[in-house]
């Protein structure tokens, strides 16, 4: 009995193995999967700047590294800069742009490495500051009034695709890009609203799939296989535990090498062990050591941090 409506989806012509290194950016679903890839020991990237959500905003921090165009004072407006996250803000003038350099800078050198980069977009709504006439990635809970709410056009759109796939190719001309569109909904734009930012981000990203950049449906994997709000958080918007885990198991067979699945589940064992909470704390401390020198040993790429 067939009980949900799946997905097809085709394996990567390159899986992820031993030898990738991967860089997650965008919205929160990138930080879901990327969380996943560190738990197994991939040497992986996540959000260097803090939570992206539209294509522009990710556009712009891939043209600073182009550029090496470091933040200076005049990008910041202590504590915060419009361009990041909240997460990366700081009191301090001269610590908030060091921090953003330092960011920028490890991106800039990830991916010259990297194998994989995966890109997940969020809603095509944007907020312009009126002043600097500029899209800011957050608005950090500055007075509404002093922006203007647009949504994206397909070109717009499409020019920032163009300029992250552009950026990331220089840096490694072997890189695999991997789009995604956040099956996170964003009511607080109205039900159809998020609806049509959905569609222009899907007609964007699909517009983009070649050779090299292909799409993961992670937006269709919960749209039709987890209709229900048992896969859900209280707020029935975001992903529960078990829905990112299912997401994530549909994730690992398409784009994970299946010869790893024995390597991943030495790793989970190892995982597990370590979350535990023991009674002889010094016992599980040796107990963990010796299991993680252990994991190393067969598989010295693996990173366990």
């Amino acid at each position: 009995m067939q009980l949900t409506t799946p997905v097809t989806i085709k394996p990567s012509s390159t899986p992820i193995n031993n030898d990738s290194q991967l860089i997650f950016i965008g919205s929160c679903f990138a930080q879901n999967i990327g969380e996943k890839c560190i738990y197994f020991g991939f040497p992986t990237l996540i959000n260097p700047m803090g939570i992206l959500f539209n294509p522009v905003s990710i556009a712009r921090i891939f043209e600073r590294v182009r550029d090496e165009r470091w933040y200076q004072s005049t990008d910041v407006e202590t504590p915060f800069c419009y361009e990041v996250h909240s997460q990366m803000n700081h009191e301090d003038e001269t610590q908030l742009l060091e921090n953003l350099n330092h960011q920028l800078k490890q991106l800039k050198k990830q991916l010259s490495n990297t194998s994989h980069l995966f890109v997940t977009l969020g809603t095509a709504w944007v907020y312009k500051h009126k002043e600097s006439k500029k899209i800011v990635a957050n608005c950090h809970k500055q007075p509404q009034y002093i922006f203007e709410k647009l949504l994206l056009s397909m070109q717009e759109i499409n020019q920032a695709l163009d300029t992250i796939e552009q950026v990331a190719k220089t840096h490694n001309p072997n890189v695999k890009i991997i789009y995604t569109v956040s099956p996170v909904r964003h009511t607080r734009d109205g039900m159809v609203e998020n609806t049509r930012s959905k569609s222009r981000l899907h007609e964007g990203v699909l517009e983009h799939v070649s050779n090299d950049v292909s799409y993961f449906p992670a937006y269709e994997i919960v749209l039709d296989e987890l209709r229900d709000y048992r896969f859900f958080k209280s707020d029935m918007i975001h992903l529960n535990e078990v829905g990112i885990e299912y997401v994530w198991s549909r994730f690992r067979e398409s784009v994970i090498d299946t010869k790893l699945d024995q390597q991943m589940s030495i790793v989970e064992k190892f995982r597990r062990l370590e979350a535990h909470k023991p009674q002889n704390k010094l016992k599980h401390e040796e107990m963990v050591k010796e299991m993680k020198d252990k994991v190393i040993s067969l598989y010295p790429k693996v990173q366990l941090k």
